[in-house]
């Protein structure tokens, strides 16, 4: 039978196939390492921050990478207690004994607020209890417990709030990494590359 034929040859669907295979793991690569690019850049933003010359290496943990099944990635962040003696600047100057004086020092000091510049006229030393340092109080009322401890500012409490400059570091580097790392991935994937789940890059310490 005499005819004019149009074949087609289908070299789409086995890309499409091999794309959809390599999605999951590739967005998982990306969101590693957006996530660890986010740590590295933040850890030394809380320390500038809180004004510590103390390591955060206990209170920062390690990214818990995503995977093609579950695309989060989290950095948790543990509770860490650091007298405000032990920020840069800070000055106790005793007073009638050498336990009870004023305080002068600084916290928050790329996010500013109402502890970048901290002035305790009535303060006094204790001997922290499991701590191993010198911690400095206030008198909050007569009471003999009646007091509270100065810390300086925590990596927890400060990543929690998303007004302090370490967090707004945090969000920032994570969106433009993921940004243009999933492009990347999404790229080497479409020419029918592979990536790997757990991304690249170092978390710092």
């Amino acid at each position: 039978m005499s005819g004019i034929y149009v074949t087609v040859k289908d070299t789409l669907s086995p890309l499409l196939k091999q794309v959809a295979r390599e999605t999951p793991e590739a967005l998982a690569g990306a969101t590693n390492t957006a996530t660890k690019a986010a740590r590295k850049y933040t850890v030394p933003v809380v320390k500038q921050d809180a004004n510590l010359s103390e390591s955060l290496s206990n209170e920062i943990g390690r990214v818990q990478l995503a995977s093609p099944g579950n695309l989060t990635a989290r950095v948790a962040f543990k509770p860490g207690r650091h007298s405000i003696l032990r920020t840069g600047g800070a000055t106790f100057s005793p007073g009638m004994s050498w336990n009870r004086g004023s305080l002068s020092a600084s916290t928050h000091r790329l996010s500013g607020g109402g502890s970048a510049s901290l002035s305790v006229p009535k303060a006094f030393i204790l001997r922290g209890s499991g701590h191993g340092k010198f911690m400095v109080a206030s008198r909050t009322g007569k009471a003999r417990k009646a007091f509270k401890v100065i810390y300086a500012a925590s990596a927890k409490a400060t990543m929690h709030n998303e007004a302090q400059r370490p967090a707004q570091t945090f969000i920032e580097v994570a969106q433009r990494e993921l940004d243009r790392e999933v492009s990347s991935v999404l790229e080497t994937a479409f020419a029918g590359g592979h990536v790997a789940a757990g991304g690249h890059g170092s978390e710092g310490e």
